[in-house]
């Protein structure tokens, strides 16, 4: 009985350990969710790391160590000019770091600062800089048209309700010529 109150107790131990290391980590995540907009108000496209984003947006999850880089290409808006605009990561320390420091936690506070954890954004509402070309219109919108496939789907439709058509069409035939070339049928009716 005394080993297992040992292994309980060592466990525990290292079960607080584990608990306590990267408190930052575990409270805050290593990303935020930011807000963007545009100096203009408009809406636009934008590439946050890579990824296709509609702004303004809300609940843009971004790195707190690396921050993140938002592009605004002209091939995606036409009537804009192309702007990068960088979010420096690293912003303020968060509270949860400095608890973290506080109670004896050297190894969560080293873990926070690793993985980015110990930081946050001083205000998470970012507004990126556009510039509207003169005399812009943007092109029309391309009407909806069906896909390739939806096309393709009514005209095998369409084909196999004229194969059906002509079917029956030749067996309606082949049944009166039948019936008026063959004596026996003829006879068997009178």
């Amino acid at each position: 009985m005394l080993k297992n109150i040992q292994l309980w107790g060592g466990g525990g131990l290292a079960l607080s350990l584990l608990l306590i290391t990267g408190c930052g980590t575990v409270t805050n995540g290593t990303k935020q969710k930011i807000s963007i907009s545009t100096s203009t108000g408009q809406q636009v496209i934008a590439r946050v790391d890579g990824k296709k984003v509609t702004i303004p947006a809300k609940d843009i999850a971004v790195s707190r160590k690396k921050g993140a880089d938002i592009r605004v290409l002209e091939e995606d808006n036409p009537c804009f000019e192309t702007t990068n605009y960088s979010i420096s990561g690293k912003g303020k320390v968060s509270g949860v770091f400095w608890i973290n420091i506080f109670s004896g936690g050297f190894f969560g506070s080293t873990t926070d600062a690793i993985s980015g954890g110990m930081w946050q954004f001083n205000d998470p509402n970012f507004v990126v800089p556009v510039t509207k070309k003169p005399n812009c219109t943007p092109p029309a919108k391309p009407k909806v048209t069906e896909s390739k496939e939806s096309t393709e789907s009514k005209q095998n439709k369409k084909a196999k309700e004229e194969n059906k058509q002509e079917t029956k069409q030749k067996d309606d035939k082949a049944q009166d010529k039948a019936k008026t070339t063959d004596p026996k049928k003829q006879k068997s009716k009178k």
